[in-house]
């Protein structure tokens, strides 16, 4: 088996764990983290974190087109072809 000689740094495997780091650059930490126990230990405690927070959040009741409308949809064209 392959050992990492390198680490990805924090900041990075954060982004990756909130899903905000770029497409190209989440498949080589996704390429990374499945040959680097201390990386893929690293983003399963983040990934525990935001889990937690979400789970302890107060819910909110949310317009059933609230996705379309922030999304910029149209929503009578999403009713017509439903």
């Amino acid at each position: 088996m392959i050992e990492a000689k390198h680490h990805i740094p924090n900041e990075i495997l954060v982004a990756y764990s909130t899903g905000t780091l770029p497409e190209a650059f989440s498949i080589i930490v996704a390429c990374h983290i499945s040959l680097c126990d201390k990386c893929r230990v690293e983003v399963e405690a983040l990934d525990a974190v935001g889990g937690a927070i979400l789970t302890n959040q107060e819910k909110i009741d949310v317009d059933e087109d609230s996705f379309f409308k922030n999304n910029g949809i149209d929503i009578e064209f999403k009713r017509k072809n439903s």
